[in-house]
Order: C-alpha cells, then structure tokens, then sequence
C-alpha cells in the first residue's frame, strides 16, 4: 500500500521512467529560468530609459532598441535551450533505440540459428533489467 503512495509505484520500469523525467524536467526548470532571466534583463532596460525622462522622439528610439535587444536574446536563448534539449533527447533515444535494436538483433539471430544465445546491451543502455532476464532465461534453456 505504501508503494501507491511513492511516485516510483506509478512507474512501470522506475529507473528508465525516473530519469526521463527528471532531465526532461530539468529542461523544463532551464527554460523557466532562461525566460525569467530575459524578462528581468528587459523591464530592467525599459526602467532605467524611463527614468531618464527622455522626449517621446528619443523614448521611441530607446523602444526599437529595447524591441531589438528582445528579439535578439529571445532568440539566442531559444537557440541555446533547443540544442540542450535536441542533444539530450538524442543521447536518451540513442541509449532507448540502442537496447531495442540489440535486442532485435538477438532475437534474430536465435531465429536464423535455432539455438539459444546470451543477449548483451552496451554499457550505459537502458533495460539493463531486460538483459539479466534474458540471460537467465537462455542459460536455463541450454540446460
């Protein structure tokens, strides 16, 4: 009953699932705070011309470069937190694609041959837990 209580009793494979989440969520607190961060930069920058007391000529002069200055950190901050998510997306669908395809390749390699034999992930791929498994199988098999 305890375990309904934990997050990890949601999960169905909890070290997968819990590490997906927690740097996709991480991503998410990055662009959270990337966003602050530039917003923070810009009303600082629309106070301080403000409090010049500048003539509306100049005023609006200050607001077009105010408007460039978003876009521009608008943009490279996009820029910046997409190339973190797409390089950390890619190592985690390489670690997930990685597993399957080995496990694919094993799979088909028992069915060429006939005959049982170990599956190996590499170092670092999910479903670990799937491997052992396999393995243990495949060795009680060849009894």
């Amino acid at each position: 009953m305890d375990d309904r209580r934990k997050i990890t009793g949601y999960l169905i494979n909890p070290n997968y699932q819990g590490k997906f989440l927690l740097v996709f969520g991480a991503i998410g607190m990055l662009q959270t705070f990337v966003f602050f961060y530039a917003m923070t930069q810009v009303f600082g920058q629309i106070q301080h011309f403000v409090g010049e007391g500048l003539e509306p000529e100049a005023m609006q002069a200050q607001i077009l470069q105010i408007q460039s200055s978003v876009y521009m950190l608008f943009g490279g901050l996009f820029i910046l937190t997409m190339v973190v998510f797409l390089i950390v997306g890619f190592r985690f669908t390489h670690k997930t694609a990685g597993a399957v395809y080995h496990m694919q390749q094993t799979f088909d390699a028992i069915a060429k041959s006939g005959q049982f034999q170990e599956m190996h992930l590499r170092d670092g791929d999910f479903f670990r837990e799937a491997e052992s498994s396999f393995n243990k199988m495949v060795s009680k098999l060849k009894k």
